[in-house]
């Protein structure tokens, strides 16, 4: 028996009662051929130990495939169900409406693939395929090498990785799904709520992303260019990694605002940050041409950076004792870097010189700024209190694992903690002064900043096959 698949040369060959196969749908197990068809095979059922050949000529419908089943040019594979087996689609092979299940593999070579279906399954694209339509809940979709998938849905558990020269286009990511941007391009994804897209490694690249009400996190030399975060979405800008000319808007007044943080060692270029949206640039983080619309709101942490920035009417923009900034064009917004913020789930709530009773805790924080003034704050389990150079705290109360952190310069008097978990911290020469309940574990030197606005959605551990090339077999 003498398999001549497409692509291949054969010459020379004598005729000596053996079969020569060229085209149909053979099944072959151990070598030994099975059945031979010229034509569609409907409802074949290939096991474990089987492999059917789909050859110029013929064409599968409906089969099950727990083996492996090889798809050549010029040949379609309809309404396949693949359990546990590995279908490859060769050059100019099309496979349409497979579901892949139980650990199963569609591996497009060349091929190309529509409506595919992975629920416990995987998809890998490379080498000129192409998928289109593909939806995977519980299921992985690798593109790698050439390989472009396009319009993929990914639900709950679904994975999308985009390798090396590999390029995904216009997926969707829903609750619990998540598109991994490792060093190709996705181009045109929608972040819904609940969905994550991580860009990570140099050659990572997003383009024109809809972060809407969901999530995309950019680190270690991975690039966001041109997304628009809306909805309530979040877009964090971790160590390496870039965003360019983002814009971030919330006109819809969603639950929670649309953000922009942009964390230590992390740039942000030419970012607009429009009505009912924020940004906040951490320690050590970087923004370049910064621009605060009407009812904008930015923040800017002590020894973060934010250069060029312009801030217009109706925008607010908060500079913390330490932070470098630099305004291009004031415009007629208001910059606040004296009196004292109070921040709620990192929503401005007030900026005043004096405030009285605060109740701070791990979702409001106070800042007191030179010349501000913060009397009786109640400062809760986990609530931070900040009192900087030129401000002044008086009659705090400090419950269990609160936190009155006074910088160089600022004072804190007449502070009370209540338990021994309670704490007053002096950094860097400032001024305290205790009345009743503290001691001398409450006195530390070492500053606990109070933490920039957090995501719900953490980003997921790393699985075996993250960092790894995308698979070639099924696991």
């Amino acid at each position: 028996m003498l398999f001549d698949l497409p692509g291949a040369r054969v010459s020379g060959t004598v005729p000596g009662g053996g079969t020569v196969l060229s085209g149909g749908v053979a099944i072959v197990s151990a070598g030994v051929l099975l059945s031979d068809t010229f034509g569609i095979v409907t409802g074949a059922v290939i096991a474990g130990d089987e492999t059917d050949f789909v050859l110029p000529g013929g064409g599968v419908l409906s089969a099950l495939i727990g083996g492996a089943e090889n798809v050549y040019s010029g040949t379609v594979a309809s309404f396949t169900t693949i359990i546990g087996g590995q279908r490859t689609v060769f050059g100019h092979g099309v496979a349409i409406g497979a579901v892949v299940t139980n650990g199963g593999l569609q591996l497009l070579t060349g091929g190309w693939a529509t409506g595919t279906t992975l629920s416990d399954g995987n998809e890998s694209v490379t080498s000129g395929g192409v998928a289109v339509l593909t939806v995977a809940n519980h299921g992985d979709i690798f593109i790698s090498s050439g390989g472009l998938v396009s319009g993929a849905a990914l639900g709950s558990s679904g994975i999308e990785s985009v390798f090396s020269a590999g390029v995904a286009s216009g997926t969707v990511v829903r609750l619990g799904g998540a598109e991994v941007v490792q060093s190709g391009i996705a181009s045109g994804s929608l972040v819904q709520s609940g969905g994550q897209q991580f860009v990570e490694f140099t050659g990572g690249s997003a383009v024109s992303a809809t972060v809407s009400g969901g999530f995309q996190f950019i680190t270690a030399g991975g690039v966001a260019i041109a997304t628009l975060v809306e909805a309530g979405g979040m877009q964090v800008v971790s160590r390496s990694g870039t965003a360019v000319g983002t814009l971030v808007i919330d006109p819809a007044l969603a639950e929670t605002p649309s953000i922009e943080t942009v964390l230590a060692q992390g740039f942000a270029d030419a970012t607009t940050v429009g009505s009912g949206a924020e940004a906040f640039i951490s320690a050590g983080g970087v923004a370049s041409g910064l621009v605060v619309c009407s009812g904008g709101f930015a923040f800017v942490y002590s020894t973060g950076v934010a250069s060029g920035t312009t801030v217009s009417a109706g925008g607010t923009l908060v500079v913390l004792p330490g932070a470098e900034v630099s305004i291009l064009d004031p415009g007629t917004g208001t910059v606040i870097s004296t009196c004292v913020v109070v921040l709620s789930s990192g929503i401005l709530v007030e900026a005043q010189p004096s405030v009285i009773g605060v109740a701070v805790t791990p979702f409001i924080g106070d800042f007191v700024l030179p010349s501000g003034t913060a009397i009786s704050s109640a400062i809760g389990a986990a609530g931070v209190e900040n009192v900087y150079s030129g401000g002044t705290a008086s009659g705090a109360i400090i419950e269990a694992s609160g936190v009155q952190q006074v910088f160089s310069g600022g004072v804190a008097s007449d502070s009370q903690a209540t338990s021994l978990f309670a704490q007053v911290i002096a950094y860097g020469g400032g001024t305290i002064d205790f009345t009743t309940g503290a001691t001398a574990a409450s006195r530390r030197k070492r500053p606990v900043a109070w933490p920039t606005p957090s995501y719900s959605m953490a980003p997921p551990q790393p699985i075996s096959w993250k960092t790894g090339p995308p698979p070639t077999s099924r696991r």
